[in-house]
């Protein structure tokens, strides 16, 4: 079974590679470091409330973006994107 950390590595080599495919375009560059800050930040929130159906659903997230990142650019999802749907793991936990 894979976990969350399991795919950790991978992300963090994926936010390494689009913070220097963007380095020329520093306003790209930091509104996706900003976008890959709160997916982190919400990834960390998930880990810690020990609950295994969100992490189950924060790992599905995760693995979509990952495996976006193997397609064609104009397919890929965004920084963007991944915290959103972070974060909406997150608030059905609050409600």
């Amino acid at each position: 079974m894979t976990e969350l950390k399991d795919l950790l590595p991978e992300l963090f080599q994926i936010i390494a590679k689009d913070l220097d495919r963007l380095r020329t375009l520093w306003f790209s560059q930091f509104d996706a470091f900003v976008d890959y800050v709160d997916a982190i930040n919400r990834l960390l929130d998930i880990l810690t409330m020990e609950n295994p159906e969100k992490e189950e659903r924060a790992i599905n997230v995760l693995k979509a973006f990952i495996e976006s990142r193997k397609k064609s650019e104009d397919e890929w999802e965004s920084p963007g994107c991944l915290a959103y749907e972070l974060a909406k793991i997150i608030d059905t936990l609050n409600s």
